[in-house]
């Protein structure tokens, strides 16, 4: 059985993924976080399989307690969630060390997709951005790395 703790400063959000994954058999722990001080101190508490956590949270970056979860609980797979578009901040969410990126724009059952992939121990990306990721393979590697010079 899983394990997963939402890691999101909007009670709609927690309560909406909360209700998804109490519908699936295979978590049987959902936990919750308001702040990233909190997610933290969760992750001291006991051990969680999956943090899906909000980018933007409201008394530390969420990239910051990303790079924190990585380091400290490297068995622990994040899956980033997102109001703001995957072309902002899903590259570097993904190079921070997230297993996963989703805006929260997305169907449940893309999450749903998300949290088994993650568990299951694979990395999560959506249709609209393994496009983007792919689209960058269309430029050619010596203006790709001119591009990284500047």
């Amino acid at each position: 059985m899983a394990s997963v703790l939402i890691a999101d400063d909007h009670a709609m959000v927690r309560a909406g993924l909360r209700r998804w994954l109490e519908q699936d058999p295979a978590v049987d722990t959902i936990g919750e976080a308001v702040s990233g001080t909190e997610t933290l101190e969760r992750l001291r508490d006991s051990p969680w399989d999956v943090v899906v956590l909000d980018i933007n949270m409201p008394d530390r970056s969420g990239i910051d307690i990303l790079v924190h979860i990585r380091t400290g609980y490297p068995q622990t797979r994040v899956l980033v969630i997102s109001a703001f578009s995957e072309k902002q901040y899903a590259i570097y969410a993904l190079r921070a060390g997230a297993a996963g990126y989703l805006a929260k724009d997305q169907a449940p059952e893309d999450f749903m997709r998300a949290i088994h992939s993650l568990l299951a121990g694979r990395r999560f990306v959506s249709a609209t951005l393994a496009d983007m990721l792919v689209g960058a393979l269309d430029v050619p590697a010596d203006q790709s790395t001119a591009r990284r010079r500047r």
